[in-house]
């Protein structure tokens, strides 16, 4: 096999990212599923492995909704609590940082090794994934977890330190890939 390029169907993807919060009174702040819309991206594929990138836009992160365990109540942050949220995301968390880039490869479509630049820290974990391939398109799935702190994001705090973002936050995605052009 030559080597083919796949690149990212931003329509059809999905990436979501789940914060929890702790401390003292963790029960007054929210657990959060967050959404990024129009990931980016391409897959070079060859004989025997692949390479990749993945391009996440800080700006296209919004609120899903908040968390029950790993239930999403859609309803259960106002709008403004969730402008206010994604606001911060922006200007505290990734201050001055446009897009987070993913690049990884592997052998299969079960086990590869990726490295995460948010622009203000880098770091590698191997990841666990599922890739199905159907009507010349690729669904790559699975989930992580990933430590803000590596990644460079100061910890998050509640007013007074009453409560905090875990520095563990769950990675979920669903990148599905179509043939170039």
């Amino acid at each position: 096999m030559e080597p083919a390029t796949m690149i990212v169907d931003s329509s059809a993807s999905k990436l979501a990212i789940r914060t929890r919060a702790t401390g003292m009174l963790a029960r007054l702040a929210h657990d959060l599923e967050l959404e990024v819309s129009d990931v980016r991206g391409e897959v070079r594929r060859s004989d025997d492995s692949f390479t990749g990138q993945l391009i996440v836009p800080v700006d296209r992160i919004r609120v899903v909704g908040r968390l029950h365990g790993d239930r999403v109540d859609r309803g259960g942050i106002s709008a403004s609590d969730c402008g206010e949220i994604e606001r911060k995301i922006r200007a505290e968390v990734f201050p001055g940082v446009k897009e987070i880039q993913v690049r990884g490869g592997g052998r299969e479509w079960k086990q590869i090794d990726v490295t995460i630049d948010s622009g203000l820290g880098k770091t590698s974990v191997p990841m666990s994934i599922r890739g199905t391939e159907a009507d010349r398109q690729i669904r790559i799935t699975g989930r992580t977890e990933l430590s803000l702190a590596k990644l460079g994001v100061r910890e998050i705090k509640g007013p007074l330190g009453a409560f905090k973002v875990k520095d563990a936050v769950e990675v979920l995605f669903e990148i599905i890939l179509r043939p170039e052009g």
